[in-house]
């Protein structure tokens, strides 16, 4: 009981610390929840906004696969390649929405090595991600006190980025690539 009292009072302090309180826009202090809740939302509404054109891909020439190529690409991927792929990842990242990061999927990789193929392999067979995949938690990471000056964080959890790169990998890409 002990225990859940002193995660209780660690989650709440986590909570005050992450809370913005108040903030910065046109140089007024912002301070009532509400208002710092419609600032944030109106600001990063107006930043992702699409208002310019697009530009057309019509006339550019595309190198094309050979057959061998493509069949490479679209083979399944082996438990050797899902494996280095884990081993190779940074472990210490913070912990994504699952809970876990790649510290705790090394750790137990002869426990979930089994599960995590036959995830690639219902994914090859069903040609269809998880949806659990699909979702994911966008972090607002402060760098000071202006609203401006706070960052996106997209957080994604370790399968989706175990994924990513045994795709990339497929493809030639190596190393970290963001993930």
């Amino acid at each position: 009981m002990q225990t859940l009292k002193n995660f209780i009072i660690v989650l709440k302090g986590r909570n005050r610390r992450n809370e913005i309180k108040a903030i910065k826009v046109d140089e007024v202090w912002i301070q009532k929840p509400l208002e710092v809740r419609e600032a944030v939302v109106n600001y990063f509404r107006s930043h992702v906004s699409s208002t310019w054109d697009q530009p057309k891909l019509d006339g550019v020439n595309f190198a094309r696969l050979e057959e061998v190529e493509n069949i490479l690409m679209v083979a399944p991927f082996s438990l050797l390649e899902i494996e280095a792929v884990v081993l190779k990842s940074e472990g210490n990242k913070s912990l994504g929405p699952d809970g876990f990061n790649f510290a705790f999927i090394k750790a137990f990789w002869y426990l979930l090595k089994g599960n995590i193929r036959l995830m690639f392999d219902q994914f090859h067979g069903n040609e269809v991600l998880p949806k659990s995949f699909l979702s994911y938690f966008v972090a607002l990471i402060p760098k000071i006190d202006k609203l401006k000056d706070y960052r996106p964080n997209s957080l994604l959890g370790c399968l989706y980025k175990v994924t990513g790169k045994c795709w990339l990998r497929g493809w030639g890409v190596d190393g970290e690539c963001g993930f």
